[in-house]
């Protein structure tokens, strides 16, 4: 048997005899393996064979014409190139035909041999040039979805999945239940038998749940020894059976190593899953506070990981504040009036929310015990949306501010969140407040955040902005349309010349960049004169009241 590689097999689709032939000779000549059809749907059926390396295509065909031709050859030969032969000296039409997707655009009587012949070797080249780029975008699209040690869903993969199952149970009217698997007592093998061995054992229990589970099931690692899985189509009672499953599934065999055995048993905790839930990493927030109270009864166990009695004794007030806070029944909403300073009249208002009664009532605290227990960003998304139902019973001419951690924009996807605003709304009538101390790291991963927020007509502005060296390049990058001068700045500032010199130059920095200025924590008349002095519009502050 000969290991000379195949001569590339070039079909000519030309109607023209006498053409066909030149053709036929010429790419014979080139080394290459011609073969000619004269009519579309003859040219259609043998791409779809396979074994075509190009085809050379004539756009004025008795069953087809235009650029038709060329849409009906990819579709039935999406990975083989295209070179348009034809006799129609066309510029736009050549450029369509590119757009199109063919690789070239020759004229017959303009493109000798050679031209031809050197045009079908560089689009043979170019296409197997974007299909190896094609196979390596794909290689890294699963690199990015898929935990490299146990084959799984990441956090990331579970995301994009947990959005295509939530917009299902909308349009269909199905149930959704996720089921959070926390290994027990790990800690201890990877102290004990050291991570090699830890990482072993996570890989054979990602085996026994992926037996355990249906085709279209999801199942993802979250974390170091924690694993979801997300039920499509499933009653919560149904879930519960199928932890259970799982539960005996890692239980019941030892895991087999070189040495010895390792026993592993598993906590489980079922939920189900609202539709208004806007991501998956509020869903994991839920899951984790539900966990934690499933292992306080005990582990190697599956339980209603919503409706479990909270904890007992000392930590009782924490935990019952703390299922406050995960179900969001326990917030209001209070404003503050944004004021334009020269007549002290309201634009606008800032909603502020308040949490349970009592010592977490205020969101420094509340939001520190969120923090804790790894619940910020589903109480932050419960805040928001309390802001924005309390904005229906003010002026709707005004502009709405509203808080959000910048976790909050990184952790769930911007159309989730812009679900919560109203359809109806204006263009510019909400904004965004982003605190300014609170955005740590990487600043470039918020703007594409911001920007879809831009697009939908929603304002942006970096809150709590002072005199450190940080602010400036946040406010380059992200092109805030709204910059609040944080209180600091502003209280006191007629009795300080210092503050006075300093948030001049401030303003000047945010006029250059084009932004709108409020200055924060505007207490007395005295402080009132001398923001204005310096030239800036709006302010909100105690002189014109307390949130209410």
């Amino acid at each position: 048997m000969s290991d000379r590689p195949r001569e590339p097999c070039i079909l000519i689709v030309e109607d023209s005899p006498t053409e066909a032939l030149r053709l036929q000779l010429v790419l014979d000549d080139a080394g290459f393996e011609p073969a000619g059809v004269s009519l579309l749907s003859d040219a259609l059926g043998r791409a779809s064979e396979g074994g075509i390396d190009a085809i050379v295509l004539d756009l004025t065909l008795p069953d087809s014409e235009g650029l038709q031709t060329i849409a009906r050859m990819i579709q039935a030969a999406p990975n083989v190139p295209i070179v348009v032969l034809t006799g129609q000296h066309d510029e736009n039409l050549g450029l369509q035909a590119l757009k199109e997707g063919a690789q070239d655009y020759l004229v017959k009587g303009q493109a000798d041999g050679q031209a031809l012949v050197r045009s079908i070797r560089y689009a043979i080249e170019r296409q197997r040039m974007q299909m190896a780029l094609k196979a390596a975008h794909d290689r890294m699209e699963r690199l990015a979805l898929i935990d490299p040690w146990t084959e799984l869903l990441n956090r990331r993969g579970l995301e994009r999945v947990y959005a295509i199952e939530v917009d299902r149970m909308k349009r269909g009217g199905s149930e959704l239940v996720a089921v959070i698997v926390d290994l027990d007592n790990f800690k201890r093998i990877n102290d004990g038998l050291g991570y090699v061995v830890g990482d072993m054992v996570l890989k054979e229990v990602g085996i026994k749940l992926k037996t355990s589970l249906r085709p279209y099931d999801h199942l993802a690692r979250i974390g170091g020894d924690e694993f979801m899985i997300l039920l499509p189509e499933t009653r919560w009672v149904e879930g519960m059976r199928v932890a259970e499953r799982i539960r005996l599934a890692v239980s019941e065999s030892p895991i087999g190593l070189a040495s010895e055995s390792i026993k592993i048993t598993a906590s489980l905790g079922v939920l189900r899953v609202s539709a208004d839930l806007p991501s998956v990493e509020v869903l994991i927030s839920q899951a984790y506070l539900g966990i934690a109270r499933c292992k306080r009864t005990g582990k190697n166990r599956v339980c209603d990981a919503e409706n479990l009695a909270t904890g007992d004794g000392g930590d009782d007030l924490l935990a019952s504040v703390t299922e406050a806070l995960r179900t969001g029944n326990h917030f209001r909403a209070v404003s503050q009036p944004i004021m334009r300073l020269h007549d002290e009249r309201p634009v606008g208002y800032e909603i502020l929310v308040r949490g349970p009664a009592g010592v977490f009532e205020m969101p420094a605290v509340f939001f520190r015990l969120c923090l804790e227990k790894k619940i910020l960003t589903l109480v932050d998304c419960w805040c928001l949306k309390a802001c924005i139902a309390a904005t229906e019973a003010l002026d709707g001419s005004a502009r709405f501010h509203l808080n959000v951690f910048p976790s909050t924009l990184l952790d769930i996807p911007a159309d989730r969140i812009l679900e919560l605003f109203p359809a109806n709304r204006q263009k510019g009538q909400f904004c965004l407040e982003i605190s300014e101390q609170q955005i740590i790291g990487d600043m470039a991963a918020l703007l594409k955040p911001i920007e879809a927020f831009r697009r939908a007509g929603i304002h942006i502005s970096i809150d709590d902005v002072g005199f450190g060296y940080s602010y400036l390049e946040r406010l380059i990058l992200l092109e805030p349309n709204i910059v609040k001068i944080d209180i600091k700045c502003v209280e006191g500032i007629a009795k300080d010349s210092f503050k006075e010199r300093s948030l001049r130059r401030l303003v000047k920095v945010v006029d250059s960049l084009g932004a709108e200025a409020i200055a924060e924590g505007i207490g007395n008349r005295e402080d009132l004169d001398v923001v204005r002095n310096l030239g800036l519009q709006y302010g909100q502050g105690f002189l014109w009241g307390h949130p209410k």
